[in-house]
């Protein structure tokens, strides 16, 4: 059989409980009126309890009580009996579901640096490196090449049948080591092994009769100075050649030039492109007879370079150049 709740009295109810025991009660709830309460409520209680005396007859009516008066009363009983009309507690309730995560907090102060820990064993030894530093006694120069000190070899160290090589004799051990050279370069000369160099010059100059400098390998723009292009060449006397130019746009309606300039002065490796085409190479035929420019050039050590671009009588649209070139030892 399923439980019954209980509930709070109504104020019905209440009041019929009031009247109830009042009419239970008598002249002894008279004798024992409660502080405070209602003039009329008291008043009925006196005369109940004089009829109980003997004395005389007292007619006693029913109070009329005021709205307020039984509210009082009401309130008080409730307050009386508060206990007997609160029912066992219920069981708990189902945990809620769990809340949103609150902010990040600060961060901590750092904490004390720990103890150095301890020593880690010794490595093995490596491998003797190569010797470094001055030669000293009958070498000169530097390890890990020296060589023998100039006076060091005298006369009298040389046996006395011993004969100085002749000229004729010197010159062929010369070519024997030129020889042992091509060997090693598969009997080629110096002129098939080089550095090439390649680069891109944008923004080239469109004017008519314009010339600007661009740098002779990596990224540049064409500026009006060839100082600020200019790189150097190393401490060999090399030689230009094979060069080869391409435009990202034809020179439409005239030409334009390309050339390798060395130390400030202009070379004859260089080539022009027509107003149709957009390559061209040093070793072909120029248009208008310019033949001059072809390769190789001579390039001494310690060298300035730069690559002019020239821009024919009329004018040109915007174009790039890419550009390569060798060095080669011969």
């Amino acid at each position: 059989m399923r439980a019954r709740k209980l509930r709070a009295p109504s104020p019905v109810f209440a009041v019929s409980v009031c009247a109830l025991v009042l009419a239970l009660a008598g002249s002894g709830l008279a004798a024992s009126a409660p502080s405070g309460a209602p003039a009329a409520f008291t008043a009925h209680a006196v005369a109940l309890q004089a009829r109980r005396r003997g004395r005389k007859r007292v007619e006693t009516r029913p109070p009329k009580l005021t709205v307020k008066e039984v509210d009082l009363l009401i309130s008080r009983f409730m307050k009386a009996h508060r206990g007997e009309l609160i029912g066992p507690a219920g069981k708990e309730g189902a945990a809620g579901k769990e809340g949103p995560a609150g902010k990040e907090g600060p961060a901590g102060k750092e904490g004390a640096v720990g103890k150095e820990g301890k020593e880690g064993k010794e490595g093995k030894e490596g491998p003797v490196g190569p010797s470094t530093g001055p030669a000293g006694g009958d070498l000169s120069g530097t390890y890990p090449d020296p060589t023998i000190a100039s006076g060091v070899i005298t006369t009298p160290m040389f046996a006395s049948s011993a004969v100085a090589p002749s000229a004729k004799e010197a010159e062929k051990a010369k070519e024997a080591t030129k020889a042992s050279e091509a060997e090693r370069l598969d009997g080629l000369g110096g002129e098939a092994y080089g550095a090439v160099l390649t680069g891109r010059i944008d923004s080239l100059p469109t004017a008519a009769s314009s010339k600007d400098f661009g740098a002779v390998s990596g990224l540049s723009t064409a500026v009006a100075s060839e100082s600020e292009v200019t790189s150097v060449s190393p401490n060999y006397t090399l030689f230009a050649r094979d060069m080869w130019v391409r435009l990202t746009e034809r020179p439409k309606g005239s030409a334009r030039g390309f050339r390798l300039v060395v130390n400030g002065k202009d070379t004859t490796l260089g080539c022009i492109v027509d107003e149709a085409e957009t390559e061209c190479v040093d070793n072909e035929f120029q248009p208008n007879n310019l033949k001059e420019l072809e390769g190789p050039v001579e390039i001494p050590a310690h060298s300035t370079l730069a690559i002019e671009a020239n821009v024919g009588t009329s004018s040109v649209p915007a174009a790039d150049l890419l550009f390569g070139l060798r060095l080669t030892a011969k």
